[in-house]
């Protein structure tokens, strides 16, 4: 049956392809498998879809998406045939094909998978992998889904970012019974163009190998360290669980000095202080220690004042030491602080090495007692059919000329007869049609008009409103453009116009900086918030300064009287004749001064 199967396939392929005769096609060995897809429907294939149904609703299919049977339509060339087409966006999929008999893979037999993908709306989130499924898998065909046992994964697969081309070994423990998975650990980059791109893998002994195309995107060998992630074997030792650290085990590098537990009495002096005086500072010279900078002095009580209205009259006021005013200064003289160049913060005990020290403390390891070694990982149960396990974002993606077998030869003599007359034909459509688009002639517009004709015009102004909506628009719109390119391709984005970047982020800057200014000066308005600058003077020093003032001025009219009471001896001494007359002037001028410091004290009184 299973002969018979294979000759069906291989017999529909060569009818497909016996009308060129260009092309030639080597004899297929009876145990390889080749599936082009010609059929008349997908119903009288022996491709199912999956029919499971959700656990929660059974009315409802776990793979709602739907597969058939159809030529690409993106670049269709003459060599296109039909292809397995996955239809639905946004949706699970699920179909299966199963073998009447098993599929080996050893150590004389190596693995070889191959088919073709032609991704028709691209690929932004989704896969296009297949899955090799294991014989022994007692999941009935329409009942395939993603817990269905396999023992390859291989294919493209691209969310955003991630990008990469699987390559997975399912590997059962012969210890625990337990199946996992080993992922490639730098899988090659899926191609996600719109042409038909071949996806081949080859697994021969411990070598093993992907292409692209025809071309070698990763090789290496399967048992090599690092090769998988979770390794092909466990690990030979494992950390005892059972296992704890003793009681006594001191595991402190270092300790508190047990000689230094005190602060010592000069650290405040020296290292706790965060600004010391300058001790390059001197005191001046003519600095009055022994004098206050203010004294209290004695005011007469205004002949207005009423203590019931004004309350005790307070007779001692403070004002300025007139003998401060002509030097440097008086009272307690102290230096300006610096920063203390010594400060060292808080106190902390120092640490000393610990004598007791036994090092950081590890749990003892124990052989595994699930450890194996997988010497020979190429070596895989037999694998009973091919099933397409996928979710994507985008729809009809097209599978073809899915080729499992055990030789390389057959895989390019299928590869060179089917794909690169279908690739290069495709390609060739393609460069066509940007060049068409290129060449594509539009109508010229017409040149600016002159400063004559603007002024020619009847209304020859331009409309404000209208150019400015249009320009901000314009710009708008490209920074939108220019955004969305850095979050999903930054580097592209950048090289492709660094200038127009560097302006608009200039830009940006300036009217952040603006906008920023604006906000803080509002903020200073509604706060009450003034610049910086010299505080106005209190009411309680401007009283102090008139009541200075008022003294000066009655020190100076005093000395004025005194003088003039003097130039009056001196008159009548020398002059006796005229005792009476200067006795006159003399009093007059007396009574004069008296009077006018009368009234300035009277005056400075009020003021107070």
């Amino acid at each position: 049956m299973r002969a018979t199967a294979v000759l069906a396939t291989f017999s529909v392929a060569i009818a497909a392809i016996a009308n060129d005769p260009e092309r030639s096609f080597p004899t297929l060995a009876p145990s390889s498998w080749w599936e082009s897809f010609n059929y008349s429907s997908l119903a009288s294939s022996p491709w199912k879809p999956s029919k499971i149904k959700k656990a929660h609703d059974k009315r409802k299919k776990v793979y709602d998406g739907e597969w058939k049977l159809e030529e690409p339509y993106k670049y269709p060339s003459e060599n296109a045939t039909k292809g397995l087409v996955l239809k639905t966006k946004a949706a699970h999929h699920g179909i299966s094909r199963w073998f009447d008999e098993p599929f080996t893979v050893d150590d004389d037999h190596p693995l070889v998978v191959q088919y073709e993908v032609k991704l028709q709306t691209g690929l932004d989130c989704g896969g296009a992998y297949l899955k090799l499924l294991d014989y022994n898998a007692t999941d009935a065909q329409p009942q395939f889904s993603s817990a269905t046992k396999y023992q390859v994964m291989f294919g493209p697969d691209r969310c955003g970012s991630n990008n990469k081309v699987h390559f997975i070994l399912n590997r059962k423990s012969p210890v625990t019974g337990v199946s996992s998975e080993k992922h490639l650990v730098e899988p090659p980059m899926a191609r996600y163009n719109l042409l038909t791109n071949l996806y081949t893998l080859i697994v021969d002994g411990d070598h093993y190998e992907i292409r692209i195309n025809g071309n070698v995107a990763k090789a290496g060998r399967l048992t090599e360290e690092g090769t998988f992630s979770p390794s092909l074997n466990p690990p030979e030792e494992i950390v005892d669980e059972k296992d704890f650290k003793p009681l006594d085990w001191d595991d402190r590098e270092y300790i508190p000095d047990p000689d230094q537990t005190n602060k010592p009495d000069w650290w405040e002096e020296k290292h706790g202080r965060v600004y010391i005086p300058d001790p390059n500072e001197t005191m001046p010279a003519d600095w009055l220690v022994d004098e206050s900078p203010y004294i209290e002095i004695e005011r007469d009580q205004p002949e207005d004042w009423d203590v019931d209205r004004d309350g005790e009259w307070e007779g001692m006021r403070l004002v300025v030491n007139p003998k401060c005013r002509e030097v440097s200064g008086c009272g307690p003289w102290a230096a300006k602080k610096i920063p203390n160049p010594d400060y060292k913060a808080k106190w902390i005990q120092p640490d000393v090495k610990n004598p007791n020290y036994k090092g950081e403390w590890q749990p003892r390891n124990i052989t595994n007692p699930k450890y194996y070694n997988d010497t020979h990982p190429w070596r895989l149960s037999p694998i009973g059919g091919i099933g397409f396990d996928l979710w994507s974002m985008n729809p009809d993606i097209l599978f073809d000329n899915i080729y499992l077998g055990h030789s390389v030869e057959e895989a390019e003599a299928i590869g060179n007869s089917t794909f690169l007359p279908k690739f290069h034909q495709e390609l060739a459509d393609k460069k066509l049609r940007v060049a068409e688009e290129e060449a594509e002639v539009k109508p010229a517009s017409p040149p600016p008009p002159s400063m004559e004709e603007l002024m020619e015009q009847e209304d020859h102004r331009p409309k404000s409103n209208n150019f400015v909506v249009k320009f901000l628009r314009h710009h708008l719109s490209e920074v939108e453009e220019i955004a969305k390119g850095l979050f999903l391709k930054p580097i592209p984005t950048i090289f492709a116009d660094p200038v127009k970047i560097i302006i608009y982020f200039c830009v940006f800057v300036v009217l952040f900086s603006i906008g920023f200014g604006v906000v803080m000066a509002l903020i200073f308005v509604v706060t009450g918030i003034v610049p910086d600058g010299p505080p106005p003077e209190s009411l309680t020093q401007q009283v102090v300064n008139q009541a200075v003032d008022a003294d000066a001025r009655r020190d100076a009219d005093a000395k004025a009287v005194e003088d003039t009471t003097k130039q009056v001896v001196e008159i009548i001494e020398q002059d006796e004749d005229a005792v009476g007359v200067k006795e006159t002037e003399a009093e007059a001028l007396a009574k004069t001064s008296t009077t006018t410091a009368t009234k300035r004290r009277g005056h400075t009184d009020e003021t107070l």
